[in-house]
């Protein structure tokens, strides 16, 4: 029998016993009284005065609190019939003997719940805060020394600058707007979704996680140069990672997040960089681990157990997280990989000069009209936004070589200074890492019709290499080499370049393999903690024979995209056609196995912890 039970019990047998008699008042409760009448004690007259005194304290411990609570959590419920309709299923699948670790396993319920203990708490907190020395101004108001300001839940989450439409409900089921880019699949991939207010995060579950699952956590950084790139792009799609880990019987929660890009994310000056705002597209991924911290336990995330993952400017991004703050563990990550990007940054002759930066800047100042103004931060602030974007995406064009225009730049703070200075001296964060490459990672950025030794020399000096560095380079890649990449002993048309092998193999090394193998020297000399270096060499479907192996072709692997989901049949670049369709079941294998080892790695540290049947070697 339950508490409930013997509460009706008690009740029923009262009714039958009660008498109106006014013989005598008790100091007794009316509960007391029910239970005395239930129990044959000595009987005690239940006056109409009593009833009134008891209903009053019922009102004021219920009506004025948890009645209000629940009757908007049903207003709020009814007048959205989508919502209704979606809720009564869940309520219904929930047992007739509810416990809490069930309640928790109703997402719906749970959200419909929270958020409306957020508008309408029951016991509505308050947060009891001193105004310091001197006083304080507070949106045009004064308030004095010493005086006590309480701020509570009911106008906090009113604040329209918090809150724009406080009793709106938002659908979070669809990913975030693309933060501004330049890239050419920005729009098509973003389709249409793009827009300034663009800091939001996506997190994956597996179908039934409660919040004290305590799963470990997969976040994704996308790469994109700096300048493009989205999370609601669907060739990031992690569905595919966490369903293969229930496969595994090895579950994580996966999450991947949006960060400014651009002149938006990296415009920098000495007055930026003084004013603390430079770099603040890392800063945003910065933000979205510590919310991953304080939230992710909520989601049934454990963030003890947090692996961050990227891949090219994702990669390098990883890197600068790992040595953000000259090294500061904040205990954000837990374990780190990179494909296609090493800790150090960009390799040889991709780096931005503060003289590009400096053309930069005074080419975006001078387009918005704001490089006379005495305070130029506060003019650029006062921009249109179409404006803005428009002067931002025309100075994408000011450097030259091959170089990019907005990229991390050190700061003094978030970056305190070069990477090869900050691996040297061991000022980085020191987690198991996975570093990475593709075997031919040169062929997507060099330039076709590279005939001649002399064109060759021509394009190397324009990346501003001095004439003896492009004599000894020439030297180390020799005409013919069978070390050069993809192995070919055919010369390649003249259209495509009878140097072809040579200069892909030289941009390759330069900017990806050199920068891995430097990062990856320094980590063992400095750091314990474990380090794992692969090189891909697979070839998916659609990918042009003179790419080969090419940058980003891993990624299509680990994120197990077999079909094809995120490549319309398109012949842009790296969008289409679907990776996997025409080969062999064996390209299905490696998925498995790649995607299988960076599961165990979320889990161990470990990516060969898994029982694939392979020898790690």
């Amino acid at each position: 029998m339950t508490a409930d039970d013997v509460v009706f019990a008690h009740a029923a047998k009262a009714v039958q016993n009660m008498s109106s008699a006014n013989d005598g008042l008790s100091t007794a409760n009316l509960f007391s009284q029910i239970l005395g009448q239930a129990q044959g004690q000595k009987k005690m007259a239940i006056t109409d005065s009593t009833v009134r005194t008891e209903a009053g304290n019922l009102i004021v411990a219920g009506s004025d609190t948890t009645v209000v609570t629940l009757t908007y959590l049903v207003w709020a419920v009814l007048r959205q019939p989508q919502l209704q309709a979606r809720l009564e299923p869940e309520v219904c699948s929930l047992g007739p003997d509810l416990t809490f670790d069930e309640l928790k396993r109703a997402p719906l319920l749970n959200s419909v719940i929270e958020e409306t203990l957020r508008l309408y708490g029951a016991a509505p907190g308050a947060l009891p805060r001193v105004v310091p020395e001197k006083g304080l101004s507070v949106r045009g108001y004064f308030i004095p020394q010493g005086v006590v300001v309480s701020t509570q839940a009911y106008t906090l989450h009113r604040d329209s600058t918090v809150f724009p439409d406080a009793h709106s409900v938002r659908d979070a089921t669809e990913y975030g707007d693309a933060c501004v880019g330049y890239g050419d699949d920005t729009e098509l991939v973003a389709d249409g979704h793009v827009s300034e207010d663009c800091l939001t995060l996506n997190i994956i579950r597996p179908a039934g996680t409660a919040d004290c699952s305590n799963l470990p956590v997969l976040v994704w950084i996308y790469g994109g140069g700096f300048y493009a790139g989205t999370s609601r792009d669907q060739r990031y799609n992690m569905t595919f990672i966490v369903e293969h880990s229930l496969r595994m019987g090895k579950p994580i929660m996966a999450v991947s997040i949006n960060y400014r890009l651009s002149g938006y994310g990296f415009l920098y000056s000495d007055k930026i960089a003084k004013a603390g705002l430079a770099n603040l597209g890392l800063r945003d991924q910065r933000m979205a681990l510590d919310w991953i911290q304080e939230n992710i336990a909520g989601f049934g995330g454990n963030p003890d157990k947090v692996t961050i993952w990227g891949e090219s400017a994702g990669a390098l991004s990883v890197g600068y997280q790992l040595r953000a703050f000259n090294g500061r563990d904040d205990k954000l990550f837990h374990h780190a990989m990179a494909d296609s990007g090493a800790i150090m940054g960009l390799g040889l002759g991709a780096a931005t000069t503060q003289d590009i930066v400096k053309k930069v800047y005074d080419n975006v100042t001078e387009t918005l009209g704001c490089h006379a103004s005495a305070d130029q931060l506060k003019c650029l602030r006062a921009v249109p936004a179409d404006k803005f974007k428009d002067a931002i995406g025309a100075s994408l064009t000011v450097p030259s070589g091959g170089r990019l225009a907005y990229q991390p730049l050190v700061d003094g703070d978030f970056i305190a200074a070069s990477g090869i200075k900050q691996l040297k001296e061991g000022a980085f964060v020191k987690v198991p890492f996975i570093i990475g490459d593709n075997t031919d990672e040169g062929t997507t950025f060099s330039p076709f019709g590279i005939n001649t030794e002399a064109e060759l020399r021509s394009f190397l000096r324009e990346l501003e290499f001095s004439e003896q560095d492009v004599s000894t380079l020439l030297e180390l890649y020799p005409v013919g080499s069978m070390d050069l990449i993809l192995h070919n002993l055919e010369p390649w048309n003249s259209t495509i370049g009878a140097q072809w092998s040579r200069v892909s193999s030289i941009i390759g090394d330069l900017l990806f393999i050199a920068p891995r193998y430097f990062s990856t020297r320094a980590w063992v000399n400095i750091s314990d903690a474990p380090l794992y270096n692969f090189r891909h060499d697979a070839t998916p479907n659609g990918v042009p024979e003179v790419w080969s192996a090419t940058h980003f072709m891993e990624a299509l692997f680990f994120f197990h995209s077999t079909d094809g989901v995120g490549y319309p049949d398109i012949s842009a670049p790296f969008l289409g056609p679907n990776p996997f369709d025409n080969l062999p079941t064996a390209a299905s294998a490696l998925a498995d196995t790649m995607c299988a080892m960076l599961v165990s790695f979320v889990h161990t540290g470990d990516p060969n912890t898994f029982s694939g049947g392979l020898d790690p070697s």
